[in-house]
């Protein structure tokens, strides 16, 4: 854990549970040779510890499993709705994507098909902001760390209103991918 707060671990523990030992993990190298960028740490640790996988069947975390480049390619390879260069609609996609500067870099999905973004702004991935679209295209953007931010969405303290009014659950489950 390091760089990151024990107690935001701490209080993720206790919501979540201790994390699951059968989950799959995989290296980070080929996501972020892939990517060109070094992914935040605390995002990291979260699915080093937990594995990818599925919070309250709600929001799927994705993350390495076996660590190869043509994993890398179908995780990150599908999220950008554009080319670089080609002209966006900003009242749509008010943020660029990935590998433009400050672009977007998914990391997560919902059951309703909105995309959850870490906004790839600056050299320092820890101090990314996180960015939700809905299915319906409403933006949402926030600071924090991934675990700090995850924390205050488990404690409703800081998520985008537009989302499913039954999540988070009051007592979150998170169901990490099986390693096979």
């Amino acid at each position: 854990m390091a760089g990151m707060t024990d107690p935001v671990f701490d209080r993720l523990t206790e919501l979540l549970g201790e994390p699951d030992r059968q989950a799959a993990h995989g290296s980070w190298d080929a996501a972020e040779t892939y990517l060109g960028v070094r992914l935040p740490t605390g995002y990291k640790t979260f699915v080093d510890r937990w594995g990818a996988g599925t919070l309250d069947d709600f929001l799927s975390v994705v993350g390495p499993v076996d660590g190869t480049a043509e994993e890398a390619r179908g995780l990150w390879g599908a999220w950008y709705g554009s080319q670089p260069g080609q002209t966006r609609n900003h009242d749509i996609d008010p943020f660029p994507y990935h590998p433009e500067p400050g672009g977007l870099i998914g990391w997560g999905v919902d059951k309703y098909g909105g995309a959850w973004f870490f906004l790839a702004q600056g050299p320092d991935p820890d101090r990314w902001p996180i960015a939700v679209v809905s299915d319906t295209g409403q933006w949402y953007a926030t600071r924090g760390t991934f675990p700090e931010f995850l924390l205050r969405c488990l404690e409703r303290r800081d998520y985008p209103l537009f989302l499913d009014l039954t999540w988070p659950r009051p007592q979150p489950h998170y169901l990490p991918y099986r390693a096979d």
